[in-house]
């Protein structure tokens, strides 16, 4: 990192970690056979946040906001790099940091039914296969499902709603880093009738899954700019007059 991104981000912010995760992070539970185990299979939840190699100091940023956790890889074929942790123990760490800055689009979703499953481990429930099942059922509920079909018996949870009022009020430092993971700056040379024969256009852009469309209107209106495009699946917050 450049001396003057070192002096700049000494600490990140814990609302901008938030933002960030609420752009870029994965809870993820794998549900997978283990011949050797008791009941059959082996559960392993985990947090990661995978970006383009070039924002790897990014990586180390967060990694280092969470007192150093967790791993880093990089995937040097697809141009990857990974912040992931996986370890019970250090778990606890991620699952404080949400509980206390809570995210604020539908992952927010996830990130209860993921602390759920963290808590049945913890306690050591899925040693038994009552354990595997409630597991899976919360599994079920989750945006990034696996198959689970040879687990018996399974009923999805129902999945925790977003509470309304959880973006009244959003933090700057939150906007910030979700930008950060999904915002969009661009500048355009378009041909023009112009004496240059040029002109330039601007655009500021974020995107969010239609999900989340209200949460977007509200970043429509912190801003006080800007308009809202839809389509079948995203909603995007557009901001290019002068």
């Amino acid at each position: 990192m450049n001396n003057t991104m070192n002096n700049f981000f000494t600490e990140l912010n814990p609302f901008f970690v938030t933002g960030f995760a609420d752009a870029e992070a994965n809870f993820y539970i794998r549900i997978s056979p283990k011949s050797l185990s008791k009941t059959g299979w082996t559960v392993e939840p985990t947090f990661s946040i995978r970006l383009h190699d070039k924002d790897l100091d990014a990586l180390k940023l967060i990694q280092a906001y969470f007192g150093g956790i967790g791993t880093i890889v990089q995937d040097k074929k697809r141009n990857e790099a990974i912040f992931r942790v996986g370890s019970i123990n250090e778990m606890g760490v991620i699952v404080k940091h949400f509980d206390a800055y809570p995210l604020i689009t539908q992952k927010y979703s996830d990130f209860i039914l993921f602390k759920q499953a963290f808590t049945l481990i913890k306690d050591k429930e899925h040693l038994a296969s009552e354990g595997i099942l409630k597991i899976a059922n919360i599994k079920s509920s989750m945006n990034n499902k696996i198959e689970v079909a040879d687990i018996a018996g399974i009923v999805p949870v129902k999945r925790p709603v977003l509470p309304v009022n959880a973006y009244l009020s959003i933090n700057p430092y939150w906007i910030s880093g979700f930008t950060a993971g999904d915002g969009c700056f661009s500048v355009s040379l378009l041909k023009s009738k112009a004496k240059l024969g040029e002109t330039s256009w601007i655009r500021f852009i974020l995107t969010q899954h239609n999900r989340d469309y209200n949460l977007m209107n509200s970043l429509l209106q912190y801003f006080g700019c800007g308009t809202l495009n839809k389509d079948s699946k995203a909603t995007y917050l557009v901001v290019q007059k002068i």
